[in-house]
């Protein structure tokens, strides 16, 4: 990606200056606009083939080839990083920590890995733009694309990314085109596969856990701070609990223990950071059950794959976002009476 970043060279020409001297007398709405583009492209970017009216793509294979593998709609989910800009250079949307530092728009609660979105005609998170030129790509491969609103965002513009820290400087206006830049990281059929793989690889490698000794299918389970005796917690039991929840790369999203927060980078001074309340609170299941299998003092280290997580829809709130197929982990500790 970096390389094709160095070479856009996007010229300080307003767009909307040559929209009005357009010549609009056979043209109107998407006609003209298209119209308009390939003026532009035809003096800034004549390197990029168009493929459409209203669309212009270029591919650039990945250094190491990968395997063909076709995507299947409604089947397939693609695995991609890029970014968005409009043809003045400004960022709608950004996935790169270097680049948001610059804009402004970094956050430290970020996971910047690439979006897992399922391949159909129609996602609005892909684009039809983007969603036509990923059936052309392989693994590995980067794209550079410039398109009318047709293959953008339409009449409605874009607004600001759902994912809090993936926003750029600017939005989308209705009816204007843009320019994408991703790489297709991967594409997978079944995540679910990838979300055990990297479950089981976590525990047998980070936990020193036997693949077959899980406490469930898809839960790993290992106290590092084992009491001798007592009762294991109960679902109606009163007890507080501190933890830390860690991506599958442990990057850690969220905590109630304030020196991780600050260690981490996301400490916040509005949040008050006590211990929580095992009766009666809401949990995932892979956390629930890491503490119905755990006793008054100990702690413990839980991994598990997404279904025991926020599943196949994932989780976006307050600045966190998990993706679908997240595989989790949690450090735990549960306070003694």
């Amino acid at each position: 990606m970096t390389d094709i970043l160095t070479k856009i060279s996007l010229v300080a020409v307003a767009f909307a200056a040559l929209v009005s001297c357009a010549d609009t007398k056979d043209n109107s709405g998407n006609d003209m606009e298209e119209a308009v583009l390939a003026r532009w492209m035809q003096a800034n970017r004549p390197d990029i083939p168009k493929v459409d009216d209203g669309l212009y793509y270029k591919i650039y294979p990945a250094e190491t080839p990968a395997e063909k593998v076709e995507l299947q709609e409604s089947k397939s989910w693609v695995y991609t990083t890029g970014l968005g800009k409009n043809l003045e250079g400004d960022y709608f949307f950004n996935m790169y920590p270097a680049i948001a530092r610059r804009l402004g728009t970094y956050k430290a609660i970020t996971h910047f890995v690439p979006e897992i979105t399922r391949y159909y005609n129609g996602n609005t998170d892909l684009t039809e733009g983007v969603y036509k030129a990923l059936a052309q790509m392989n693994i590995g491969d980067s794209l550079e694309l410039y398109c009318s609103s047709r293959y953008a965002f339409g009449t409605n513009g874009s607004s600001t990314p759902a994912v809090e820290g993936f926003a750029g400087n600017t939005t989308i206006p209705a009816s204007t085109p843009v320019y994408r830049a991703l790489r297709l990281d991967n594409i997978s059929d079944d995540p679910a596969k990838i979300s055990s793989r990297e479950v089981i690889e976590y525990a047998t490698q980070k936990l020193g856990k036997l693949a077959t000794d899980s406490l469930k299918e898809g839960i790993y389970l290992k106290i590092t701070q084992p009491v001798s005796s007592g009762e294991n917690v109960k679902e109606d039991d009163d007890v507080d609990i501190y933890y830390a929840g860690r991506y599958i790369d442990g990057k850690v999203f969220d905590t109630n223990i304030k020196s991780v927060a600050q260690e981490s980078g996301i400490y916040q001074s509005s949040k008050s950071y006590s211990p929580l309340n095992f009766n009666g609170s809401s949990f995932v299941e892979g956390f629930k059950q890491a503490i119905l299998n755990m006793k008054r003092g100990e702690k413990a280290t839980v991994v598990f794959t997404y279904n025991w997580g926020y599943g196949v829809s994932g989780s976006n709130s307050n600045g966190v976002y998990i993706r679908p197929f997240d595989s989790l982990v949690f450090d735990i500790e549960i306070e003694k009476e």
